[in-house]
Order: C-alpha cells, then sequence, then structure tokens
C-alpha cells in the first residue's frame, strides 16, 4: 500500500512538472520571448560585389535590407543587436542635419531597430556590446554608431543640446527673412572631422552614383547649398527652405532644367515620427545628366548623384523642381 502512494505521488509530481514546463513555454511563445535564433541575419547583397554595385536606388536598397518577418521576432536580442549594428544603410544616420533625425529616420524605415526599440532588454543588450572589449569592427564608424544608437534609446524625448552658434536671417530673392545659423561647428554636430571623413568614404561605398564634388563641412547644408549660396565658404545652415518656394521666389516647373532647385519632401516621415515635416526635406541642384544632382548631405561632403540614390529617396519621397 505504501509503495501504491509512492507511486501515485511521483506520478501527479511528474504531471505537474510537465504542465508547468508546457505553460511556461506556452507562455514564453505567446509573449514573444521563444527566440531560436542566436545568429545575427546575413543581409543578401554584400557591400563591393557586382549586386552591391547594381543598386542605384535608395528605396528599394531599403526594402531589400529589412530582416525577413518570419526571422525577426525568432531572433535573440543580441543577435538583433548585432544585426542591426551590420545594417547596410547605417551610414545614413549621418546623412541628415543632425544623429537625432538621422536615427528616427531609420528607426522608422528599418524594421531591425523598430524591433529593438521594442525589446525591453534592448538597451541593456546594446550596452553590454558597447562594453564587449573584444568586440572587433570594421572601422571606426561602427563603435560611433553603437553609442548614437544607445544614447537615442536611453533618452528618446531627450532635450535638443542648444546651438552655440550665431542665429541669424537670409533672405530669399523675393526679401522674405528665412532662419538661418551661421559658423557651427564640429562640436555642434556631435561629431569629428576624423568621424566625417570616414563617413565620406562610406557613403561613397554605399552610394555607387555618387561622386564627391566638395569634401565635409559643418557650416552649410542642403537647403543652404541649393538655395542660398552654392559655394564651399557658405557659413549658413538653413533648417526650413520652405519659404523660398512659398513667397515665389522660384517656380515650380515640370521639365528637368539644369541649375533648377530639387526638392525632396518628405512629409510622411514626419507623420510616422512625429515633428514637423521640414526635418526631413532634402535639396539639391539638378545637373545636365537628367536625374542626376548634386547636394549636400548633412554636416558631410557635397554629392553628385542619381536623384534617386541618395538617403532621402524613399518609395514615398515626392519630388519638385524649381527654376
Amino acid at each position: 500500500m505504501k509503495k501504491s502512494w509512492q507511486l501515485a505521488i511521483a506520478f501527479i509530481t511528474i504531471c505537474i512538472f510537465t504542465w508547468a514546463t508546457i505553460s511556461y513555454a506556452s507562455s514564453e511563445s505567446s509573449s514573444g520571448t521563444n527566440y531560436t535564433i542566436a545568429t545575427p541575419y546575413q543581409y543578401p547583397v554584400k557591400s563591393g560585389t557586382d549586386e552591391w554595385r547594381a543598386l542605384t536606388n535608395h528605396a528599394e536598397k531599403v526594402e531589400l535590407f529589412q530582416i525577413p518577418e518570419d526571422i525577426l521576432p525568432l531572433m535573440t536580442t543580441e543577435a538583433l543587436a548585432k544585426t542591426v549594428l551590420e545594417y547596410p544603410l547605417m551610414v545614413d544616420m549621418l546623412a541628415w542635419d543632425s544623429t537625432t533625425v538621422g536615427y528616427k529616420v531609420i528607426a522608422a524605415t528599418f524594421n531591425g531597430l523598430a524591433e529593438l526599440e521594442r525589446r525591453s532588454d534592448g538597451l541593456s543588450t546594446l550596452t553590454e556590446l558597447s562594453q564587449d572589449t573584444v568586440r572587433t569592427t570594421d572601422n571606426m564608424l561602427s563603435e560611433f554608431y553603437l553609442n548614437i544608437i544607445i544614447h537615442e534609446m536611453s533618452d528618446p524625448h531627450g532635450k535638443k543640446i542648444e546651438d552655440r552658434a550665431a542665429t541669424t536671417t537670409v533672405f530669399t530673392p523675393n526679401g522674405s527673412p528665412v532662419a538661418a545659423v551661421k559658423g557651427y561647428t564640429w562640436a555642434d554636430h556631435n561629431t569629428t572631422l576624423s568621424y566625417e571623413l570616414e563617413a565620406q568614404n562610406d557613403m561613397l561605398e554605399t552610394y555607387q552614383s555618387a561622386v564627391l564634388y566638395k569634401s565635409v563641412s559643418p557650416t552649410y547644408n542642403c537647403h543652404s547649398y541649393a538655395w542660398y549660396r552654392q559655394s564651399t565658404d557658405n557659413q549658413y545652415w538653413i533648417n526650413n527652405a520652405r519659404k523660398y518656394m512659398d513667397d515665389g521666389s522660384y517656380k515650380n516647373i515640370t521639365e528637368w532644367t539644369t541649375s533648377a532647385k530639387v526638392f525632396y519632401d518628405n512629409s510622411w516621415l514626419a507623420e510616422i515620427v512625429g515633428e514637423n515635416p521640414y526635418h526631413f526635406d532634402h535639396s539639391g541642384i539638378a545637373l545636365v545628366s537628367r536625374d542626376t544632382i548634386r547636394s549636400k548631405w548633412g554636416c558631410n561632403a557635397t554629392f553628385e548623384h542619381k536623384i534617386t540614390d541618395s538617403p532621402y529617396y524613399y518609395g514615398d519621397t515626392k519630388l519638385f523642381l524649381f527654376k
């Protein structure tokens, strides 16, 4: 009789343990934490290959480098973080008017970073990677990108650093005032000349149609170059160039014309991120070859490139010509 009770208790214990295990596994799976993929995702096209050189449309690149949706939720957070840090278009983060805007653009258009933001252990995993002394990098920008992502995920609603340069006003051809900042330095952009020169090289590798026209400068941006002064001694940074279009200084045209102003309207990004539309605009100058323009990329260099082959062109981007 005693032996029968012992067997019964053992059976009940096994049943309880089995039920608990199944229940835990089910809960883990339903909560999205049943990660079975511990290796980083391998992107389908590698830099320097013939396939890479054939890519001259940024919108297509963004689509190509999304992590497959059947893989993304199964990746461990460490594998996901490493995959994000190897994102082939990470240099885009340095092409906007600030790294904060650049970060938000990538988070809105790359499902890997968006998923990492949602992970409760995403930030801690990145922090661990940053402290890994045996971690190797392909170039000096890798750690820079990692630190930017950690900073933005740590303080997503942080205050903008106040400009140390002087605010001023420039005027459209029709006399309308346009707010500008004069005398930006590398420190104002939270970067250095060395980082930007390295980024310049990465941009040339990432965008195969791009040709370097003028090297990096912290003082002027795309809008100032296109609408105010096309000179390397330009000292003015213009965040919002829409006044040049709205006050009639330039008229919207439909035919490609050399020296016309080319305007990228990315208001759709503003709706996703929740910021002013002009934060995501871009401007350039039309060249003789159709659909080829010259434009300044953030505080980086001025490039000549196909209109679709730049960090600012997406499937929902609206393009306008003004003369």
